[in-house]
């Protein structure tokens, strides 16, 4: 919630886990419809004279649309999200920070409002989550400063965002608040006071709370 200092680390970005489960190609599909049609018994002729009309027994059609829905995969798939994390990630933080990223993907997935917060920036926000780059709080200073009333910090624009580790202890509703909060912030959203024209931090806890129903 707000800029972040930096923390030394990696910047490479997320890791996003390949789709995995069986495919078949369309051409191999093609096939099986072409044969269909080909070994199927003629059906009605369109006059004396003309081609015969050749029909396709409708279950062979019905079989072979299963396997495509089966076998292909649909580019709306959900995708897991699973952004980089460093290793140094207190235990309890990180639970948290994965329940808390599915909760927030979800709602970005299924609430229109939700993922409007990110389309109105002109970004998606489940790539926006799934790019982020969290790193833990790794200094004291830092901790018992920058963390006493805000759970995560990023750079406006910026996938470091830094992760506090009261963040452990936030309801799962709260946690995956904090999430698509710093994720607008990712994605370009500023705030004030560093802009003077923009919404506080409260008001934009307030705005996601609101737009995905937490």
């Amino acid at each position: 919630m707000g800029p972040a200092y930096s923390l030394n680390g990696p910047r490479s970005g997320a890791r996003v886990p390949a789709r995995s489960g069986r495919t078949l190609s369309k051409a191999r599909l093609t096939m099986v419809v072409v044969g269909a049609a080909i070994f199927s018994p003629p059906g009605t002729w369109a006059g004396e004279g003309d081609e015969p009309v050749y029909s396709v027994d409708s279950t062979i059609v019905t079989s072979v649309e299963a396997a495509t829905a089966e076998l292909i995969p649909n580019s709306t798939t959900e995708t897991p999200i699973a952004p980089w994390v460093h290793t140094n990630m207190p235990p309890k933080v990180r639970k948290k920070l994965d329940a808390a990223l599915e909760l927030a993907g979800q709602r970005i997935r299924e609430v229109p409002e939700c993922r409007e917060l990110f389309t109105g920036l002109g970004a998606d926000g489940i790539e926006m989550l799934s790019t982020t780059l969290y790193f833990p709080i790794a200094r004291y200073k830092d901790e018992t400063v920058k963390c006493r009333n805000a759970q995560a910090f990023t750079y406006v624009g910026e996938a470091p965002t830094s992760i506090c580790r009261d963040f452990s202890r936030l309801s799962g509703q709260r946690a995956a608040m904090v999430l698509v909060h710093e994720a607008l912030h990712h994605a370009g959203l500023t705030e004030a006071p560093q802009d003077p024209s923009a919404m506080t931090s409260l008001a934009i806890n307030v705005m996601v709370k609101k737009s995905c129903g937490f």
